[in-house]
C-alpha cells in the first residue's frame, strides 16, 4: 500500500490541532540509516561479479505512538526504505499502523498493521539487530504466507509471572494479485485465511524485556521460543499450495555476552512439494568500556530444489560502536557466501564477498 508522505503531514496536522487527539500522549521519533555497500555486485548481463560501490538510505521512518487512555496504545509510522539503492525503486509506505487494547492481566488485543507473530528474528526491532541485515532464512520464512507487515488481529499476554508468553493471529495471508518470491508468479485466488502463533518460556529472573539482539551488557534473559503459521489452497494459476512455517529458536544474554540461534522449516504442500530449511547461530560480545560490540555469525539455507546442490552457507563478522546506545550507533560487517552449483546468483560464481557500512540515528 503506497501512501505518499503529504498525506502523513495531514494526518499529524490534524491530530496536533484537535484536542482530542493530539493529546501530552503523543511522542515521535525519527530513524535514518544511511548504507553503504562495497564488493562483489553481478553485471547487467549477469555473467559475473563486478566490485562495485553502492550508497543508498538503508531506512527512513517517521514514528508516532501514543496511550491515549489507560489500556489503550498506538503506533503509526511511515517509512521510505532503500531510497537510492540498486535496482530499487520506492516510495512512501505505511509500515504500521495498529491499536492494542490490554483487556485483562494476561491477556491482550491488537488489531492493525503490524509484524506477524513468527520467526524471532523478524520480530526484532531493525533498530535493535545485532548485524546489519537479518539472515536469508528468516527472511525467506517471513515472506512465506505473504506480507510479513500485514492487517491482522492477534491475541497475546503473558502468564505465570510473564515466564511464558504466547501470541495467536489471524490474517489474510495471500490476495490476489499479490507476488510469490518462491513461485515467481502471482496468486489467482486465494480466500482461506492464514493463520500464525508465537509461544515462549523463560526461567524466572531470565525474562526478556523489549526482544532484542544487543543489549548493551544490561540485564539478562533467557528463552525458548516456538512458532508457525499456515494457509491453505493458494492458487497460482493452475496450481495450488498450502504453505506451512514452523520454527524454533533460542537466545540469551547475560551482561556483556548474547547468543542467539533458530531453526525455520517452509512446508510447499501440493505440485511444489518441497520442504526449504535453514539456521543459524550468532554471537556478540558488548565491550563497556570502549562501547564496542564485536560478533560472528555462520548461517546455512537448504532451498530443497529438485537436482540438488542447493545450499547457501553465509559467514558474516561485524562491528558495532554505539556513541549514544541504540540512537547513535554504527555498524561495519564483512559477509561472505557460498554457494552450491543449485542456487548460483551466477553461473560459475561459487561465493560472493561483501562489505556493509550503516549509521542509524533514532532520535
Amino acid at each position: 500500500m503506497k501512501f505518499p508522505l503529504r498525506y502523513f503531514v495531514v494526518v499529524f496536522g490534524l491530530a496536533l490541532a484537535d484536542p482530542g487527539l493530539g493529546d501530552d500522549s503523543i511522542k515521535f521519533k525519527v530513524r535514518i540509516q544511511p548504507r553503504a555497500d562495497f564488493g562483489d555486485f553481478a553485471s547487467g548481463d549477469r555473467s559475473g561479479y563486478q566490485s562495485q560501490l553502492d550508497l543508498y538510505l538503508r531506512r527512513s521512518r517517521l514514528e508516532a505512538s501514543g496511550r491515549p487512555v489507560d489500556g489503550v496504545n498506538y503506533v503509526l509510522a511511515v517509512a521510505g526504505d532503500r531510497w537510492g539503492q540498486r535496482g530499487r525503486s520506492v516510495g512512501g509506505d505505511l509500515t504500521y499502523a495498529f491499536v492494542n487494547y490490554d483487556l485483562a492481566a494476561p491477556v491482550a488485543v491488537q488489531v492493525g498493521l503490524s509484524k506477524l507473530p513468527f520467526v524471532r528474528s523478524a520480530r526484532v526491532s531493525s533498530s535493535r539487530i545485532l548485524l546489519i541485515e537479518r539472515t536469508k532464512t528468516a527472511n525467506t520464512a517471513a515472506s512465506a504466507l505473504g506480507r510479513y507487515i500485514t492487517m491482522h488481529l492477534a491475541v497475546h499476554g503473558r502468564l505465570q509471572d510473564s515466564t511464558i508468553g504466547y501470541s495467536v493471529a489471524v490474517m489474510d495471508g495471500f490476495q490476489q494479485g499479490d507476488s510469490d518470491s518462491f513461485t515467481g508468479s502471482t496468486v489467482s485466488e486465494s480466500d482461506r485465511p492464514g493463520f500464525a502463533a508465537r509461544f515462549d518460556i523463560s526461567p524466572p529472573g531470565w525474562v526478556e524485556g523489549r526482544p532484542s539482539d544487543s543489549h548493551l551488557g544490561a540485564g539478562r534473559h533467557l528463552t525458548l521460543g516456538l512458532n508457525g503459521g499456515l494457509q491453505n489452497d493458494i492458487e497460482f494459476g493452475t496450481t495450488m499450495e498450502d504453505r506451512s512455517v514452523i520454527g524454533g529458536d533460542l537466545s540469551f544474554h547475560q551482561g556483556a555476552l548474547s547468543f542467539q540461534s533458530e531453526y525455520l522449516r517452509i512446508t510447499r504442500s501440493g505440485s511444489a512439494d518441497s520442504a526449504p530449511a535453514g539456521w543459524y547461530l550468532q554471537l556478540g560480545y558488548y565491550l563497556s568500556g570502549r562501547h564496542i560490540e564485536p560478533a560472528v555469525r555462520f548461517e546455512r539455507y537448504d532451498a530443497d530444489l529438485q537436482g540438488g546442490s542447493d545450499t547457501t552457507t553465509i559467514y558474516t563478522g561485524g562491528l558495532n560502536w554505539y556513541k549514544h546506545g541504540h540512537d547513535l550507533k554504527f555498524m561495519a560487517n564483512v559477509v561472505h557466501s557460498r554457494f552450491d552449483v543449485g542456487v548460483r546468483e551466477i553461473p560459475g560464481a561459487g561465493s560472493r564477498t561483501v562489505v556493509q557500512l550503516q549509521n542509524q540515528m533514532y532520535f
